[in-house]
């Protein structure tokens, strides 16, 4: 290792440290994104080390000062150590090297393990080196490789000596593709001996992945690496600390808490299932992605995957991946007896003092199946036996004939996703991504994939100017088979009323799943069908995000109140749609954000359980009050009252991000993500993050991604042609950012953005004329004296520019919350209008 990585390596070590153990993978996997090897070697130090302490600490324990490179170890090859003549190096991880060695007294082949010399001066390395030792050597079993000492060369350095067995491992042959299913349930049926055995000796092993099983020549599975394992009585690990492969972790072992023998039936329900699918059942962008996976989504049914596994293999992998560790099989030989193997022998010596219990129990499992079958009628279960505790609203289609009924549809989607979102223990896909599969053939496959759902709610509204007449059906994300229809006749005036029946109807459906607290948590109450006509029509007009559309929506809110004075939901919109007015200066801000303000602490008057008024009031604290402290504690309590309220993690992150809180904000960005995976917003402010945190490239991609959804979406395009002036590629910022003009209507921000571009470049001419389109207000009522003083510190004009700076704080602008952030203002910085500017609004140089 040159020092140049190490000084790479201690950088990255040197923000991870001080970071709480459930916040590092998140930041490792965005600090390190453009260099995956550098994540992984930092990982693996961190894990060695189970979370030591402060660097200096670190850095003594890796037997290398700070400022030197990482000790790397002579070159073994070749040389004896002990009895074992040296032949090639196999491979090494985050604990250990391993080599190909002959044993030079009894003439045979192994393998030795090395601790790794950057590892050799930690006590705690060289603890869990000893420990996986201790682990594998206490079991004997031909599933688990043979563990023949543990020793140490002249210079004190630690190494294992195991049996060298020819063939490779399980994720190679899964590299290959699927495998074979009678191959699959062969393996897994041995990897299952081997934990069976494990657990009947008090050890679990907390890291089952396919790199740690070998396939011998022979077809033999051999159980690898017990550095991370759990024996009783033996503890290595804060309490609190996630150790392990992160694709293979059960929930529990992902929330860092205490685990028992069932994480590794859950790992091995991971590795079965990627064994038959030739994928895991758990993935996303990021570490923190496939962490919520774990947590919150429902994998594909492998049966649907492969049709030829058959229903009792899916319903084996699925029990295994259960969240919840009780409805898991109990133990390892009640998996292997669900492969149709023989159970362990450690399993058989226990069975035969069980065999009248077994029968008793038989002959009450019966009744209970049959008492399941006659109460079920086939509605609590997919064919392919997946839990339906989750759903995805589709845009309901209007085939009515007249446009003017699209807020009808739309808005009942909508209240839709709202009401079963209320359903204790229902999983409902957010608005945002369930409205991107909307004027456009879909498979419900391809939804539940996408959206992580076990059902898809879908329907059509149709009728004359006075009735309505709504179809809608339930199905099952994985074979698109129904599960519950409905067809619902009404007057325009009971829109409400076909809601609630609807709701109703597929939460009933749904009830047996969901326990039998799930239809309590819901909401019937009755509402003026006036009022809940102008509601819908307020959020339609909302989720248009145009200044017009916003402009509408508070028509629709305030008629909406005028005529119920006690919706607090309309008093929620109403404070939404100010946010927005407010944030992208479609209405000046004082004007917007006071009466955002108001609106938002009538509703929770009204209704204290909301949780989106509280976003609301975070968002009014951060952007017009600039009270940094009000605003987190908004928007934590709005994240406590609705844990998968997307948007408000969205606000948060904002939040976060003025604060230079880039790794935090970085996180809450994906949170939001992971619950609103389509999310144009979502998306581009996660990039938007980047840019300000100086991570140019990869908010760069993140902007790609996000136009690759839409590439009618003007703010990815505008924060892209941003970023990409940041870098210096002012050709690429230019043609991005008149592109962004175009589509905008020359909405004077963007067309101040180009302006400032062409200033960059030294189109000082361009640049000066589209400045004063910008500062002649243009179409627009209100100019943003920000992103006007931005152009003029591009040209050069630093009075100027803080003196549109002070204009920006008189109108109380949004943007001052970044003003300290933002890589705009740097040639500023020693300016002491700048600067009086900056405490002005609460911030410290």
């Amino acid at each position: 290792m040159t020092p140049q990585r190490w000084r790479q390596i201690q950088d990255v070590l040197a923000a991870v440290l001080p970071l709480a153990p459930e916040a590092r993978a998140a930041f490792l996997d965005e600090a390190c994104r453009s260099d995956p090897g550098l994540r992984d070697e930092v990982a693996a130090l961190l894990q060695a080390h189970d979370g030591l302490g402060p660097i200096d600490a670190l850095a003594e324990a890796f037997a290398g000062p700070l400022g030197g490179p990482r000790p790397r170890a002579a070159p073994l090859e070749g040389h004896t150590v002990a009895q074992y003549q040296v032949q090639e190096k196999l491979g090494g991880g985050g604990m250990g090297v391993v080599y190909r060695a002959l044993d030079t007294t009894l003439q045979r082949p192994v393998a030795l393990k090395f601790l790794p010399p950057h590892l050799a001066a930690s006590p705690e390395a060289k603890q869990r080196f000893l420990h996986e030792a201790q682990a594998a050597s206490a079991l004997d079993h031909p599933n688990i490789c043979t563990i023949h000492e543990i020793g140490q060369t002249g210079d004190d350095q630690l190494f294992i000596a195991m049996a060298f067995y020819e063939g490779e491992t399980l994720k190679k042959k899964i590299g290959r593709g699927p495998l074979p299913v009678e191959e699959a349930v062969h393996l897994a049926r041995q990897i299952a001996e081997a934990l069976a055995a494990a657990h009947a000796a008090g050890i679990v092993h907390r890291d089952v992945k396919p790199a740690n099983v070998m396939v011998t020549a022979g077809g033999r599975v051999k159980l690898l690496d017990f550095g991370l394992a759990k024996l009783e009585d033996v503890t290595l690990t804060r309490a609190g600390t996630r150790l392990g492969t992160v694709s293979y972790m059960s929930p529990e072992q992902a929330r860092g808490d205490t685990v028992d023998a069932r994480t590794d039936i859950w790992a091995l329900g991971v590795v079965f299932y990627e064994m038959l699918a030739g994928r895991r059942p758990f993935r996303g962008e990021g570490e923190q992605a496939v962490l919520y996976s774990i947590r919150e989504a429902a994998p594909e049914p492998v049966l649907a995957l492969r049709p030829e596994v058959g229903e009792a293999l899916s319903e084996v992998v699925d029990r295994a991946l259960a969240k919840d560790p009780a409805a898991r099989y109990q133990t390892m030989d009640a998996l292997l007896g669900a492969l149709g193997g023989e159970r362990s022998e450690a399993g058989r010596a226990r069975r035969s003092g069980r065999r009248w219990r077994r029968y008793t129990a038989l002959a009450g499992g019966i009744a209970v199946l049959l008492g399941a079958l006659w109460i079920g009628a086939g509605l609590l279960r997919s064919s392919e036996g997946a839990a339906l505790d989750s759903v995805a609203v589709l845009p309901l289609e209007n085939l009515s004939g007249d446009p003017g009924r699209d807020y009808i549809a739309d808005g009942m989607t909508e209240e839709l996703i709202h009401t079963l979102g209320q359903v204790g223990g229902l999983r409902v896909a957010a608005r945002t991504s369930s409205f991107a599969f909307q004027g456009r053939p879909v498979d419900v496959r391809e939804v539940g994939r996408r959206l992580g759902v076990a059902t898809v709610l879908e329907g059509s509204l149709l009728g004359s100017e006075e009735d309505l007449r709504i179809v809608v059906r339930l199905v099952g994300a994985a074979d698109g088979l129904q599960i519950w229809s409905g067809t619902y006749d009404r007057k325009l005036e009971e829109v409400l009323a076909i809601q609630n029946d609807i709701a109703r109807a597929v939460a009933s459906a749904l009830e047996g799943r969901l326990g039998g607290e799930a239809l309590a948590a819901a909401a019937w109450a009755a509402l003026d069908p006036v009022a809940y006509e102008h509601y819908l029509k307020g959020r339609y007009f909302w989720n248009k995000r145009t200044a017009a559309g916003l402009h509408r929506a508070v028509d629709h809110f305030r008629q909406a109140i005028d005529r119920a004075p006690t919706y607090a939901r309309a008093y929620a919109g109403l404070a939404d749609a100010y946010c927005i007015l407010g944030f992208y200066d479609w209405q000046p801000p004082r004007e917007a954000f006071p009466k955002a303000r108001a609106a938002a602490q009538r509703a929770l008057e009204i209704d204290p359980s909301m949780a989106e008024p509280h976003a609301a009031l975070g968002y009014v604290a951060l952007y017009y009050d600039w009270d940094w402290e009000e605003s987190e504690r908004q928007f934590r309590r709005a994240i406590e009252r609705n844990p998968r309220y997307a948007v408000a993690h969205q606000w948060y992150a904002n939040y976060l991000t003025a604060m230079g809180r880039f790794e935090e904000a970085a996180r809450e960005m994906q949170w939001g993500l992971a619950l609103d995976p389509l999310s144009l917003i979502n998306a581009a402010a996660l990039g938007w993050t980047y840019t300000y945190a100086g991570r140019y490239d990869e908010a760069v991609e993140e902007f790609r991604r996000t136009l690759e959804m839409d590439r009618s979406f003007v703010l990815a395009y505008l924060w892209l042609g941003q970023t990409y002036e940041l870098q210096g590629r002012t050709d690429l910022a230019v043609d991005t950012l008149r592109h962004a003009v175009g589509l905008s209507g020359r909405d004077p921000i963007v067309v101040a953005a180009l302006a400032r571009a062409y200033a960059v470049a030294g189109d000082r001419r361009r640049a000066e004329a589209l400045l004063e389109e910008v500062e002649g207000g243009g179409a627009a009522g209100y100019v943003p004296s920000y992103e006007i003083a931005a152009v003029y510190a591009a040209l050069g004009h630093a009075g100027a520019a803080v003196a549109w700076l002070d204009r920006a704080y008189a109108e109380r602008s949004h943007s001052l919350a970044f003003l300290k952030i933002d890589p705009r203002w740097r040639p500023l910085h020693p300016h002491p209008g700048f600067r009086r500017r900056l405490a002005a609004v609460g911030l410290t140089p």
